[in-house]
């Protein structure tokens, strides 16, 4: 099985904020990887992410699945799993601010089916030369990206590109009394005042109660990928949980899907507090 490891730097024109958009944004790298289309397969922000990307010319083109296994806008560093036939392994990259301009580090470490060991040499600086004629590329289209993308081929890809790209925090905070708990009054006065900060596209509140329980749901939708990043960090819902459960209340449930990151907060009893 043939190999290929290597790590690459490069200065680009960029900030670091713009690169690191530019990095995030996945479905442009086919924009200025040569001879590269790319499907995103399972949308969302941050990890989980999955896409494909096809390289090369048929009949010789090679698919190219990944899923996003880290990303931290704060680092701004970024790693994917390669998971699919004839590539496994994983590639990633961060980014070091310099100013007005900024330093991409890209790596790739992966295992390539069906080619033998000694080709690893070749192949690794084949793939290296690739990558720096799309680091050249990225220079010399800049970070706008052109529209309309990759034309779809399949259905599915077609439906996945008329989806709008909104990316959102939802809560659901549960309590068996009124909302006049303490810890849940600074509770949500710290998310609508960070909501408020951030350039979100829309924030909703809703009310209901019944015999049993009093509920608020709040959803908060932005179309900005760093803009979801910072709010799914600064609520993400392990910061409350201490706070939370010494004064008797808990999370109930916890998950991510498809860019979405929801939680349930239990309000804990007045008397408790």
């Amino acid at each position: 099985m043939a190999q290929v490891d290597f790590e690459l730097e490069v200065i680009f024109p960029f900030t670091a904020l713009d690169l690191w958009r530019a990095m995030t944004d996945w479905r442009d790298h086919a924009r200025w990887i040569p001879a590269t289309k790319v499907w995103i397969t399972k949308p969302g922000v941050g990890v989980g992410v999955e896409f494909v990307a096809r390289s090369g010319f048929a009949p010789l083109a090679v698919n190219d699945r990944m899923r996003v296994i880290e990303s931290d806008p704060t680092t701004m560093s970024a790693k994917v799993e390669k998971f699919g036939r004839p590539l496994k392994g994983t590639a990633g990259f961060s980014i070091e601010s310099l100013g007005e301009s900024s330093k991409l580090i890209w790596f790739e470490k992966i295992d390539v089916e069906y080619l033998p060991n000694f080709l690893s040499a070749p192949l690794t600086f084949a793939t290296r030369i690739l990558f720096k004629v799309a680091m050249w590329n990225l220079k010399r289209v800049g970070l706008k990206p052109r529209t309309p993308y990759t034309e779809p081929t399949t259905k599915f890809a077609s439906r996945l590109l008329e989806t709008p790209q909104f990316y959102g925090l939802n809560i659901e905070v549960q309590s068996h009394e009124e909302f006049d708990n303490p810890v849940i009054e600074r509770f949500l006065e710290a998310l609508l005042t960070t909501a408020s900060s951030h350039p979100v596209t829309q924030t909703r509140i809703r009310y209901s109660k019944n015999a049993m329980l009093t509920r608020m749901e709040i959803s908060i939708k932005t179309a900005d990928r760093l803009t979801a990043h910072n709010l799914i960090e600064e609520f993400a819902p392990i910061k409350h949980k201490h706070t939370l459960q010494s004064q008797g209340g808990d999370l109930e449930s916890v998950h991510n899907r498809f860019g979405t990151v929801d939680f349930v907060v239990v309000a804990p009893n007045s008397s408790k507090g």
